[in-house]
């Protein structure tokens, strides 16, 4: 992707009166991320024992350069106190004048073998057994190692016949999905700074004269060895045929994740902050399911599906790299809203992000969900006739009381309330995660639609859909969820606030949307 300026458009003005930047672009460059790969398998058929097997294997091979370099046009900035865009001039204040852009580029490389044998076992019992090694390796912009790792993914899978008739099945899957590291990861660690270092030009009257040199420099975070995230899966099921048309599945689903990886981010006393990435030992992520369904093909005019989905996810983060885990451990937080929490609103931040209410259940698992669709079709005459119906009802998502808490910087003394504070925030919760629920939800859509033919398979005709039927808006989604435990605070307080607004929805997109039609003109052929 290349951003360049129009011709003769100029360097880029910043109004300080209007705060627009005005003329050239905000960055004159490009960000390229080619990948090249290159994979291979063979396949031999064999019998041993009197069982038929299928052994397969391959290799895969990736490779990713991560490319950006972003600079000004004619890397000068002007900053005016005013600016007139219809005669491109200004009141001059200062300019910077920018190094000429260094290119920061990273890379990657994955390399994978796998095998596997799809085999039987007598009559009854269908399995594949397998493996996949992986080994990825990243570099930074200076050729640093970010990501050095080897992993190991075993896999199996097997279906029993119960009565060797193909309508009986039981079946059981396992195995390990490794995540590979992004490169944007390795991005991160960018030591080419883009835009940053400069001669700090001042305007005197009648010319720009040299003030100072700000120099930047590369990303701080630290590099440890991490290795990538994975997710031990396993699954159990049943299913049955009932007739020509009617199938019945039953399947159970566990999911583990580990090797999570996370930023910790601490500060020293004078408030500069450091972060490291690491494979969080304390991170986890946990997820049951379940899933009944009765599946009706089409025959006789009509066919049906219905579903219904059990799940339960407990958690301590929802992000793959950064979340709040680990954050700051030698600092204290605090809010200067609620004194409730902790000692007059200061707390550990180790309590803040690792305390026992961070684990529990996210806000995207929703227990049950139930769906349900189906058609019947008729002709009366020349007319196809086909009525659809379909609807779905679902419970609520979760949240918990929380409020965000300055992080301090550790020694500080404070002369005023935000002395301090360094500037990040953290969330604190009041209970465990999850623990509150927006209301089950339902939803009921329904069609008619007309056809006829007018030449061979050539059809015209017209669909009329109504979605929503019932009109259902209710609450789907929480905007406020901080919270405030001083009751003492008067109504009208930033906590006594906080105090009535928890739970409520405040956008359109939170609640269902109204009862929708449409109306649509068909040619099929």
């Amino acid at each position: 992707i290349d951003v360049r300026p129009f011709p003769g458009a100029g360097s880029m003005h910043y109004s300080l009166a209007t705060g627009f930047h005005f003329n050239g672009p905000a960055f004159d460059g490009y960000v390229n991320r080619p990948r090249q790969g290159a994979s291979g398998a063979a396949t031999y058929f064999t019998e041993l024992g009197g069982n038929s097997h299928s052994f397969k294997a391959g290799v895969d091979y990736q490779h990713l350069n991560s490319a950006s370099q972003f600079g000004f046009v004619n890397n000068q900035v002007f900053i005016d106190n005013s600016y007139d865009f219809a005669t491109h001039t200004g009141v001059p204040n200062r300019r910077r004048d920018y190094d000429a852009p260094v290119a920061s580029i990273s890379n990657g490389t994955i390399v994978a073998v796998y095998a596997r044998d799809k085999f039987e076992i007598g009559k009854s019992v269908f399995a594949e057994v397998g493996f996949r090694y992986e080994h990825q390796n990243s570099n930074d912009d200076i050729n640093r190692t970010t990501v050095s790792a080897g992993t190991i993914s075993p896999r199996i899978s097997v279906s029993y016949d119960i009565f060797q008739t193909g309508k009986s099945l039981v079946v059981g899957t396992y195995g390990r999905f490794y995540q590979f590291v992004l490169q944007t990861f390795s991005d991160g660690f960018a030591q080419n700074a883009q835009q940053a270092s400069y001669n700090n030009l001042i305007w005197n009257g009648t010319a720009y004269v040299f003030n100072n040199r700000v120099t930047a420099t590369g990303n701080s975070t630290t590099i440890s060895p991490i290795k990538p995230t994975y997710v031990d899966e396993g699954t159990l099921g049943f299913r049955q045929q009932i007739g020509n048309s009617i199938g019945v599945t039953l399947t159970g689903i566990y999911r583990k994740w580990g090797n999570i990886i996370d930023d910790t981010p601490i500060l020293d006393t004078a408030g500069n902050q450091t972060k490291t990435f690491i494979n969080y030992p304390t991170a986890m992520r946990k997820f049951w399911g379940g899933e009944l369904v009765f599946d009706k093909r089409f025959s006789e005019h009509w066919n049906a599906n219905f579903s219904y989905a059990y799940s339960a996810t407990t958690a301590n983060t929802n992000s793959d790299t950064g979340s709040g885990l680990g954050d700051f451990a030698t600092s204290n937080c605090r809010t200067g809203i609620d004194p409730t929490i902790g000692t007059a609103g200061v707390l550990p931040c180790s309590v803040v992000t690792d305390g026992s209410n961070i684990t529990g259940t996210p806000n995207y698992n929703q227990t049950s969900n139930f769906k349900l669709g189906g058609a019947y079709v008729h002709s009366l005459g020349p007319v196809n006739l086909a009525l659809g119906l379909g609807g779905q009802a679902v419970t609520g998502i979760h949240y918990q009381k929380q409020r965000a808490m300055s992080v301090l910087i550790p020694g500080c003394t404070p002369v005023t309330a935000a002395a301090c504070q360094a500037g990040p925030t953290e969330t604190y919760f009041y209970d465990v995660r999850g623990t509150e629920t927006t209301p089950m939800i339902y939803q009921l859509d329904t069609s008619l639609e007309a056809t006829f033919t007018v030449w061979k398979t050539v059809e015209l005709g017209m669909k009329g859909e109504v979605f929503n039927v019932t009109n259902q808006q209710k609450q789907r989604a929480v905007n406020q969820t901080t919270w405030c435990d001083d009751t003492t605070q008067a109504a009208t307080s930033s906590c006594g606030l906080a105090r009535q607004n928890f739970g409520k929805a405040t956008a359109r997109g939170s609640f269902q949307p109204p009862r929708g039609y449409r109306l649509t003109a068909l040619l099929r052929f």
